[in-house]
């Protein structure tokens, strides 16, 4: 999960904020990707409620308080998780850790921070990438195996880079793989600034939409 941006033209929302129009303009904004987990929408979206319709039924048409997820984390972020941090206002890769662990089958997110919003969407997070209470059921898994299959990828990329093999080619292939538009990006980003050359390298690759 990393910081997003927000299109400073807001449109004019009437009963139906669910349309063609105004999910193209999240889209763009999102850059095709579901804000919680970062993975590519596809015709896999739906309009979720930063804060939840439930708690907050004043803010259901709100422009900033409508974002993009897929079916699997909107069906996750239930209104228990209303308090989580605001996307569009912070750097959350620099506030969160996302700590990539193959061997265990999890991951990890740590912060220094204490304010709650931060735990809450911590909270959130590992929920979305472990399962409830660390196991995980058929959809978990699936959504796990999917995250890890592209993660070893980009690892692979990382570890002949550093290691001297066809070093241009996989300098390229890191690139790519940092684009904005790119999947996981919180992950791979917490990759590069874990390593002193990784960071003099691709520090110029890290920076989208921070401020």
């Amino acid at each position: 999960m990393i910081r997003i941006r927000k299109s400073e033209s807001v449109p004019h929302i009437k009963a139906n904020y669910n349309t063609d129009e105004i999910c193209n303009l999240i889209h763009i904004d999102q850059d095709e990707k579901c804000y919680l987990c970062e993975r590519k929408l596809g015709t896999d979206y739906e309009i979720e409620h930063l804060k939840s319709q439930k708690n907050f039924s004043d803010l259901v048409r709100e422009w900033s308080n409508l974002f993009l997820s897929c079916s699997y984390c909107n069906g996750r972020k239930t209104n228990i998780y209303d308090n989580i941090i605001n996307p569009v206002e912070n750097n959350l890769e620099n506030i969160i850790v996302h700590i990539d662990e193959p061997i265990s089958n999890r991951v990890h997110f740590t912060t220094t921070n204490q304010d709650e919003s931060i735990k809450h969407t911590i909270s959130l997070l590992q929920r979305l990438f472990n399962g409830k209470g660390n196991l995980r059921n058929l959809r978990e898994t699936k959504f796990y195996d999917e995250y890890r299959r592209k993660m070893n990828i980009f690892q692979s990329y990382i570890d002949k880079f550093l290691t001297g093999i066809e070093v241009e080619k996989h300098r390229d292939l890191i690139i790519t793989e940092l684009d904005i538009k790119s999947e996981y990006l919180g992950f791979k980003y917490s990759i590069i600034i874990g390593h002193e050359r990784l960071v003099n390298e691709f520090s110029s690759y890290i920076i989208w939409n921070k401020k």
